[in-house]
């Protein structure tokens, strides 16, 4: 029962996360790097409040609760493509797949590492403009570069590092399972 509610609360808080940036960024009308920073804004406060609301004891449950915010940007990110999908019904809209799904996946991933640990919650201001600029600057890359072969290594890049993130999350609940089980 509490692993449905988990995914409930993460597709319903994607596609309202979905429904909010949007509005917001049409709101506001500010461009690339505004449309980042009030996504990645949105999603790191998805995390934080999933810590204010699971405590800040982060143990081997509390990790649990923030794949929550993590699976609500995996919702978001369909969400985002399959208005894009709609809008731009051609063959361009699975390439830009490949790169900015893995924006919102890796962005997400790094604040499940960061904000797991504790230690490093000081490091949150740092954490989202680094967030911020890593989503603006492909969002950027991917205008700027119309050759094919540059946009494929690119793909290649953001990919390889969901991949390595992806990785990094397992070695850290890894390793905070072995911690807690030594106690």
């Amino acid at each position: 029962m509490e692993n449905t509610l988990a995914v409930i609360c993460s597709i319903s808080a994607g596609f309202g996360l979905f429904l909010f940036t949007t509005w917001l960024e049409t709101t506001i009308g500010g461009g690339i790097l505004i449309n980042a920073f009030i996504e990645e804004a949105a999603k790191l406060s998805l995390f934080l409040a999933a810590l204010l609301l699971f405590s800040l004891r982060v143990k081997e449950k509390e990790i649990f609760y923030l794949f929550i915010p993590f699976f609500s940007i995996c919702f978001y990110g369909i969400a985002e493509n399959i208005i894009y999908f709609l809008r731009f019904p051609d063959t361009f809209i699975y390439f830009r797949l490949l790169y900015s799904y893995p924006v919102h996946l890796n962005t997400a991933l790094l604040y499940l590492i960061f904000l797991s640990d504790k230690r490093l919650l000081p490091f949150t201001p740092l954490l989202f403009i680094s967030t911020t600029f890593y989503h603006y600057g492909l969002n950027v890359l991917v205008l700027l570069i119309e050759e094919s072969v540059l946009f494929f290594l690119m793909c290649t890049v953001n990919v390889s590092l969901f991949f390595l993130f992806v990785n990094l999350v397992n070695n850290c609940i890894f390793l905070r399972r072995a911690l807690l089980d030594r106690r």
